[in-house]
């Protein structure tokens, strides 16, 4: 037997957990851009960020898409706005 969140709670309030977190998420990103990062060169990175779990988010249903490769990508950039702001502070 499953025991995921999906399984028990069912696929929409899975959802609307999903879309909590990445909001809790990017609230962080957000806080780690004006207390550490604060370069304007890094912004569009975060502006991408929040694109990206926006799109994630819409794209739910296909699970190969949202979670492998957006996923996946979402990390490089994340990666790429924290190195940005290190060099270029």
């Amino acid at each position: 037997m499953l025991y995921s969140f999906v399984s028990r709670f069912g696929r929409d309030r899975a959802l609307a957990w999903s879309a909590a977190f990445h909001g809790i998420a990017f609230t962080c990103l957000t806080a780690l851009f004006f207390i550490t990062v604060h370069t304007l060169y890094a912004l569009p990175f975060l502006v991408l960020t929040g694109l990206m779990l926006l799109f994630e988010q819409k794209r739910a249903h296909n699970v190969e898409l949202a979670f492998f490769r957006v996923n996946s990508a979402l990390g490089f950039v994340v990666f790429a706005m924290i190195v940005t702001g290190a060099i270029l502070h």
